[in-house]
This record gives C-alpha cells, structure tokens and sequence, in this order.
C-alpha cells in the first residue's frame, strides 16, 4: 500500500498530450515539437459531422456517462449504438445485429454527412463486436479514431484465441487515429497496432459542471463511511471489499450502488440499486471514502467525481488508476486482491482526520482542470488533425 505524493509536491500535471506513434523500441515517436494551438472556445464547431459507435444510452456504466458527456457538449457528434446489453442474451444479439444493419444503411443513405467514425472499445467483446464496423468505415475511405476505454491487455487477455487476437490487431492497424485516456494506457499499448502513419492521443475524461461547482463538506459532516459505484462482480473486486470491511478494525458500513444479486447480503454491506448522476454527487459528496478495489478498469471517471467532491479513495494499482493517484495525490492505492491492505486503507483513513483533509483538498485542486471546455476543445483539436492529414508529434515521457 502506498499514499502518492500531495498536490504540492506533485511535479508533473496531467496534460493533454499528442504523439505520433513510430515502430521504436519504446513504442513511442522520438522527435518532439510543438503541439497546434488549440481553441478553447465552446463555439469553434466542426464544419462537419462526427459518427459516434458507442453503448445504448440505457446501460449504466463508465463508458456510457463519457459517451453521453461528449454527445452533450458537441452538436457535431451523432450516437450510433452497437451495445444494448452487457450479457449475451438473444435480444441483445438481435439488436446488435440490426444495429450493424442500420450503421450501413445510415453510411449509404447519407454520402458526405460524415467525415469521421469514432468507435469506443470499452471491453474484448466490443473489439469483436466492431471489427465489421471498421472494416466498413475503412472501405468508405472514413477517416476512423478509435478510443479505448480500458486496457490492451485486458482486451487481449479476454479474446480466446491467438488467432482472434491477431486479427483484432491487423484491423486496428486500419484506423487513423487511437485515443487513450491517460499515458499508463498508451504505454500498456505499446507498439500492438500502431504504425508510422497513425496518431496516438492521450485525452482523460471530463466532468460537468455541476461536479466542479460542488462544495467539500467537512468530514464532521459526512454521514456515510464508504460508497461503492459498480457492477456487483469479480472483475470489480467485489468480494475483497466483503473481505476486507470484515477485518477492518473500527465500526463501518458500505453502501453499494451496484446491480443487487438476488439472495445475496454481505455483512457490513448494503446493497442498493443504481441512481441517476444528480443522486451520485449528492451522495459521493457525503461520504467519507470511496473505494474501487478492481481487476479491471482504464480511467474510472467514478475517481474523478470522488476528487471533485473531496472524497478520499481506495483504489487498486493497475491500468490507468495510478496515473490519477499519482497527479491528484487524492488516494490510497493498493495491489489487487490485497484484503490486508484495502482493510488496513480503511482503518487510516477512518482514524487519521489531518490525511483525510489533505487527500480532500488535493484532489479538488487537480480535478479543476479536467473542465468540459478544454477536453471538448482537445477532441476538435484532434479531429481537424485527422481531416487535414497530419498529428501532432510528442516524445512520450518515460515510465
């Protein structure tokens, strides 16, 4: 278990950083320079129109409130669903299918609407699920970016069969531009799919207005000890959180906000269905700790909001979750699985009121600068880039 350094001591920001990706033994271009200005106003649309492959507005999840977030901001963007159930059910099936069905027919009806097919991978499934998608797009000449929403070696591990695993890699090798939410990420990509002529962006996610506006209550006044927002499964370290509050050694409760299993009533927990996002900060924002003990995850927007609220968190070290650690010193990470750990987390972060209040105050200070105006701007930035040809070159920092 380690606490990463304050905000104050804390050297180097997140950025918004461009790349061009080259076949190095880093994986990284190696010739820097200057990024374009970009423009920071709201009103700098696009002249052109912007097809988003993404979930159904109707799943709860990370992926969805990003999608949903960006599709508000920007007029341009238009949602096409390829996801409508995370469970291989027969209408789940059926829908996706048609969905498929409908993207060509939306392609063919509408020569010159779009210029540029934004594809979301948020799972191994939809590196399956979108294979016919950007096989389609690259025959129309589309311009393609296409954002990750977790890791590569996730997706990689998740696909059955090397073969499939290759063949996921040569069609990625088709798109023009790969965005990645913080540079642990593209790191973890390394070279898989990147060629000479692609652009690799790093662009986190950003949070409404509201979430910036929120004002930190002190701890006297926070009447929840721990929150939990997620999916009630193994992936989301589920059972070492049951595990843990059982050997924590001062008296709390956990409020799950999860998809309630039938018959299922840990101890120390209470499980409760999900809320809308107004409920989320209402309710982020009178806890006392969140905790994310997951296996898998990318850039969890659900530690941003914590930030924003001045919420203290414990988060497990993988994927992008250190790289929002280590910029906002707002958290505790832990490695994955370790019960000790996350319990003995709880333990000072319930007993130790002065690090609680400088975790709260760091990571309200860093979270400032993830506002809509300027992530919305970085995205038109990189579209124009696409539409002209040309990416920005950027020596990626060292590990």
């Amino acid at each position: 278990m380690a606490i990463l350094p304050s905000w104050n001591s804390v050297s180097q920001r997140i950025s918004l950083r461009t790349f061009t990706c080259q076949r190095s033994r880093s994986g990284f271009g190696a010739n820097s320079s200057k990024p374009h200005k970009t423009c920071m106003s709201p009103s700098c649309e696009l002249n052109t129109r912007i097809l988003v492959l993404g979930y159904s507005a109707r799943l709860q999840g990370g992926v969805t409130k990003v999608t949903g977030h960006l599709l508000r901001h920007m007029p341009e963007m238009e949602l096409h669903p390829f996801l409508y159930g995370y469970t291989p059910r027969l209408y789940s099936i059926f829908r996706t299918f048609i969905s498929f069905l409908a993207y060509c027919a939306r392609l063919a009806l509408n020569p010159g609407r779009y210029a540029i097919i934004h594809i979301i991978i948020g799972s191994p499934g939809d590196a399956l699920r979108t294979i016919p998608y950007i096989l389609v797009a690259a025959l129309g000449r589309y311009k393609i970016c296409l954002q990750y929403h977790t890791s590569t070696d996730i997706i990689m591990q998740g696909l059955p069969r090397s073969f499939i695993r290759t063949l996921v890699l040569r069609i990625w090798k088709l798109v023009d531009t790969q965005a990645f939410l913080s540079m642990s990420l593209a790191r973890l990509h390394g070279d898989f799919a990147c060629q000479a002529t692609q652009t690799v962006v790093v662009i986190p996610n950003a949070l409404d207005r509201n979430w910036h506006e929120t004002e930190i209550l002190p701890v006297t006044d926070r009447n929840r000890d721990i929150v939990f927002f997620g999916r009630w499964s193994w992936e989301k370290g589920v059972n070492d959180l049951v595990n843990a509050l059982e050997k924590v050694t001062v008296p709390v409760e956990c409020e799950c906000y999860t998809n309630p299993p039938n018959g299922v009533h840990p101890a120390h927990c209470r499980l409760l269905p999900w809320v809308p996002e107004s409920e989320v900060l209402r309710i982020m924002r009178t806890a006392r700790i969140l905790i994310l003990p997951s296996y898998a995850e990318a850039y969890p927007t659900v530690l941003l909001e914590a930030a924003a609220c001045g919420t203290p968190f414990i988060a497990t070290d993988i994927a992008g979750i250190p790289d929002i650690v280590n910029e906002s010193g707002a958290g505790v990470l832990i490695k994955p699985g370790d019960v000790r750990g996350l319990a003995a987390a709880i333990d000072m972060l319930m007993t130790d009121e002065d690090l609680w209040k400088t975790l709260s105050n760091n990571g309200k200070k860093w979270v400032s600068q993830l506002n809509t105006e300027s992530i919305v701007a970085k995205w038109r930035n990189t579209y124009r880039n696409m539409l002209k040809g040309k990416g920005n070159s950027w020596t990626a920092p060292p590990p």
